[in-house]
């Protein structure tokens, strides 16, 4: 696409794996053929799956292609296109099957309320957590949590003995997404996050070190409430456990 067509790519940007981009492009991989289209197919084309974009993302593309030349090669470029945007909206489908399976089974999960009520930990992230973690038990403390989150600090030691503090690459890079997203929303809507995230701040970290400090804590706060099976109180648990 950005050989034949670089405004259309660069136009769509992040759109492109969007179901309603997926299948215009499953149906006309030839940006040629897609500037001959009407805007109004386009957005119909859309609308089976975003609706609410269907309208603008038909206009974008019609700007976007409207200087595109119909050269050497570019057929054969079309059918790959398309074959790639069939294969993308597939998985894409099966992945959000996936996904409804998933909080279909952790509804009924015995953590699921639990989770729900610390602040900020929407619906997906609950989902995302049980599905990654599952048992609590797996973990004596909150660190082993953290730990395994990818969220704790990770001390090595040089051979001359000088000792670093860095950044943890390891853990699971799906849960450490959620709840990095989950502390991101907290630090500008839970007070405690918020009061905390300052704190931070001024102590000079930046922002991403900021709110990953958030998760970190968090991870204190997840611990406790799954382990003594009670709902998030925050008198009775953020202060204490946000500034330990």
């Amino acid at each position: 696409m950005t050989q034949y067509c670089p405004d259309l790519e660069q136009a769509l940007g992040r759109r492109l794996s969007v179901k309603g981009v997926l299948s215009v492009f499953a149906r006309w991989g030839n940006p040629a053929e897609l500037a001959r289209a009407r805007a109004a197919t386009i957005a119909k084309t859309i609308a089976e799956h975003n609706p609410r974009m269907a309208a603008k993302v038909a206009e974008i593309v019609k700007d976007a292609t409207g200087q595109t030349m119909d050269t050497a090669g570019l057929g054969t470029a079309g059918r790959l296109i398309s074959q790639l945007a069939v294969d993308a909206l597939r998985v894409t489908t099966e992945r959000d099957e996936i996904q409804g399976e998933l909080s279909v089974l952790a509804v009924t999960h015995p953590d699921y309320e639990l989770l729900l009520s610390i602040p900020e930990m929407g619906a997906k992230t609950v989902v995302r957590f049980i599905a990654e973690v599952g048992d609590i038990k797996r973990f004596p403390t909150p660190g082993h949590l953290a730990s395994y989150a990818g969220l704790a600090p990770v001390n090595r030691q040089s051979g001359t003995g000088l000792n670093t503090v860095s950044k943890d690459r390891a853990g699971n890079h799906r849960l450490k997404n959620a709840l990095f997203l989950a502390a991101f929303v907290a630090s500008r809507h839970d007070p405690t996050a918020i009061e905390f995230y300052q704190q931070q701040r001024n102590r000079g970290k930046h922002h991403n070190a900021a709110t990953i400090a958030i998760a970190r804590k968090r991870c204190n706060i997840i611990w406790a409430v799954l382990t003594k099976h009670q709902p998030y109180n925050p008198q009775q648990t953020s202060q204490k456990v946000l500034t330990t």
